[in-house]
């Protein structure tokens, strides 16, 4: 560095070092600023513009617009010094033209009484800062454009309007915030404050498409008019969260809500007006109209529990998701018209009143228990649409009004299920159970959907389980470990096919209207009243531990009956029919014996040819015979799996005699006490393991007897082949090249 540089930095610092020696001392004095016909007292302005109070001083209104005039102004105090800006008539006005910032720096308190850029005139930004507390009152804050930023402790606007006209509003305070009655407008500019408590009352805070940005530690309260921000984006952070009246409104803007400790929504609570909202904290409680989307999504991720009550959600389109503990919701509860709505929460679930309502959209919940009430889960579209899904780990109760989904489909797994009303319309339902399952009153309506269970035993009362369409019904398929009851109205499936497995089985009323019947069960079969009526289909059974047919019995309209009993059959009233033009065989097949007081009717043509054998009664109305044949068989009871459908078993009983494994790769057939010889299966050249049993001199029943199919061998090429397949691969992929080019 040259001499003269070193000369000429020294003689900077000593400037600079004098100037801070020649600062005022600090002082500890209020600051009032005065309306007319105040005059200006204990201070004045230096050349930077900043009041140099050198007591309890009076700055006139004449004299801080005079030196806004000439340029920015600060007010300072320090110690314990307010600074207090009084009421006139009118409050402070400042109307040039020129852009200027008010700065209020005060180590106490700061009170603003009014404030007012005129409209049309500069903007006046304004910059408060007070550790003892901001409070605008009276006739409040007008920046025509300015911003307006307040730090402190606590902030307090009560009675008066802070008005920014297009200017940025920013609240940076270390203790609570409280804006009310005529509230905070912005005219388009952001709002964002920050603090222990947050509390908006009155007209509250309207930004006009600002963004509203709460980011506080401890409760935040908005109240009647509350927030509005025309579009504006809102977000808020703390521990509580408690909305009232209008509440929260952002006419298209999104709420996020971001809370540690619980989330109230009451009334008017929140409309996004097609913003989304998604909230999160402990427990949610949304009441009256609550939350209102305008299309937007709603996404609730709570650890509590969450309820929605009265009107509750309503996403106009927008999809619904909610995780927490238990989840209920009661009045209209939620509608989203056409969004889908998924519920994953770890406790009960519990809907009632109108419950849930979705006009199309999908429904899919998970959790402890699953209970509607009243009119329920509405899902309401077309064919597809719609959906229900229930993943449980306790029961599943639907009860009264129960689900409509008006075509989607409804699946439902948990432990136990009941049901008094489900319609689907086309959709299929699925119920995956580890615990008893009861279908009750209304009951179960799929118009041309699927219905299948799982479960341990299930009771069917009333109406049942109707899967009737437009066209060929939906088919039924009941797997239970335990018994089961078809009570009543049972099951009508109006062409579907009925399948079921389980211990004992009660029919009341079984009709199919064309549809198959295969009972796959090890304990009793007894057939009540309507009985059965399959319209042409086949009934079949497996093994069955006995079978009692009273009332209505079997009616299958032409198509052929098998029915196998381990001990005996008693076939009462009007018994057995296959009543079709065509006839239709009917083999009753027993272990000990066969008692038949009442009718078996195969009816037809001429030709009919009746088989009886072994331990059989015959009394009472005699077999009518057409065209079919009926057998009337006792005897050993060879059965078990022959691995696929389809599969014929071939033995000799005076003559060649066979049968065939049924939809589940079943079998069963009888020979007399005492019969030797062997059993084959076959299909169309594969083979069995074993490929036959030999048995001799029977006299008990042989069940198990399971034959596994062979798979088939998977060739083995060479190099040779493999290069001959990839040059006929290559060849054809030649050729459709040419034709594609026009060659």
């Amino acid at each position: 560095m040259s001499a003269v540089r070193r000369i000429a930095h020294s003689a900077r610092r000593a400037l600079v070092i004098a100037s801070v020696a020649a600062a005022p001392a600090a002082l500890a004095f209020d600051v009032t600023v005065a309306p007319p016909p105040a005059v200006s007292t204990n201070g004045a302005f230096n050349a930077s513009g900043v009041w140099v109070p050198t007591a309890n001083s009076t700055l006139a209104y004449a004299d801080l617009v005079t030196r806004l005039n000439a340029g920015d102004a600060t007010i300072s105090t320090n110690g314990a010094g307010n600074i207090t800006i009084q009421i006139g008539a009118p409050a402070f006005t400042y109307t040039q033209a020129a852009n200027r910032t008010l700065t209020l720096n005060a180590s106490g308190a700061v009170d603003i009484q009014g404030i007012l850029a005129g409209v049309g005139a500069g903007r006046l930004a304004i910059s408060i800062s007070g550790p003892g507390g901001v409070t605008l009152q009276i006739a409040g804050v007008q920046t025509n454009g300015g911003s307006f930023t307040s730090a402190g402790t606590t902030y307090a606007q009560s009675g008066s309007p802070l008005a920014t006209s297009g200017g940025t509003v920013q609240l940076n305070h270390s203790g609570a915030v409280s804006v009310g009655d005529g509230g905070t407008q912005t005219g388009g500019a952001s709002f964002t404050s920050a603090g222990t408590n947050f509390t908006s009352g009155g007209s509250g805070v309207q930004t006009a498409g600002g963004a509203v940005q709460l980011n506080h530690t401890g409760a935040v309260n908005v109240n009647d008019g509350g927030i509005q921000t025309s579009g504006g984006a809102f977000s808020a952070s703390g521990t509580t969260f408690a909305v009232f009246g209008t509440g929260v409104q952002t006419a298209g803007g999104v709420v996020q809500l971001a809370f540690t400790s619980s989330v109230d929504v009451n009334n008017g609570g929140v409309q996004t007006g097609g913003g989304g909202f998604t909230s999160a904290g402990t427990s949610l409680s949304i009441l009256g109209t609550g939350v209102q989307t305008g299309g937007g999504a709603a996404q609730l991720d709570h650890t509590g529990a969450v309820t929605i009550d009265n009107g509750g959600v309503q996403t106009a389109g927008g999809p619904l998701t909610s995780s927490g503990t238990t989840f209920t919701a009661t009045g209209n509860g939620i509608t989203t018209a056409g969004g889908a709505v998924q519920v994953a929460h770890t406790g009960d679930i519990t809907i009632d009143g109108s419950g849930i309502s979705t006009s199309g959209g999908a429904f899919t919940s998970s959790g402890a228990a699953f209970t509607v009430i009243a009119n329920g889960l509405h899902t309401e579209g077309g064919a597809g649409l719609g959906n229900v899904r229930l993943t449980h780990t306790g029961f599943v109760n639907i009860t009264n009004g129960g689900v409509t989904t008006g075509g989607g489909s409804f699946i439902a797994s948990g432990d136990g299920f009941t049901v008094e009303k489900l319609v689907t319309t086309g959709g299929a339902v699925q119920l995956t159970n580890t615990g008893a399952l009861t279908v009750k009153f209304a009951g179960v309506t799929t118009g041309g959907g699927g219905f299948t269970s799982n479960g341990t035993t299930m009771t069917l009362q009333d109406t049942g389980i109707n899967t009737t369409g437009s066209g060929t019904g939906g088919a039924v398929r009941l797997d239970m470990s335990g018994g089961i009851q078809l009570l009543n109205g049972g099951v009508t499936t109006g062409g579907g096919a009925f399948r079921s497995r389980g211990t004992s089985i009660v029919i009341h009323a079984l009709s199919t209207g064309g549809g198959n019947v295969l009972l796959t069960h090890t304990g009793a079969l007894d057939i009540l009243n309507a009985g059965v009526s399959t319209g042409g289909g086949t009934f079949t059974t497996t093994p069955l531990a006995s079978a009692d047919i009273v009332g209505g019995g079997i009616q299958t309209s032409g198509g052929p009956v098998s029915l196998t009993s381990l001990t005996t059959i008693n076939v009462d009233n009007a018994g057995v029919s296959s009543a079709a033009g065509t006839g239709g065989n009917i083999v009753l097949r027993a272990a000990t014996a066969i008692t038949v007081p009442g009718q078996i009717t195969s009816a037809g043509g001429a030709g009919g040819v009746l088989t009886v054998v072994g331990n059989v009664t015959l009394s009472g109305p005699p077999v009518v015979l057409g065209q079919g044949n009926v057998a009337l068989i006792v005897g050993p009871i060879i059965a078990g799996s022959a691995s696929v459908p389809g599969v014929t078993l071939t033995w000799v009983d005076g003559s060649t005699q066979t049968t065939t494994s049924d939809a589940n790769g079943d079998y069963s057939l009888n020979v007399p006490a005492g019969w030797s010889g062997t059993v084959t299966p076959s299909l169309g050249g594969r083979t069995f393991t074993p490929p036959s049993r030999s048995y001799t001199a029977l006299a008990v029943d042989q069940l198990g007897q399971n034959y596994s199919i062979v798979a088939l061998p998977v060739p083995v090429l060479d190099g040779r082949t493999l290069a001959l397949l990839a040059a006929l691969i290559a060849a054809a992929g030649a050729l459709i090249a040419r034709r594609r080019a026009g060659r």
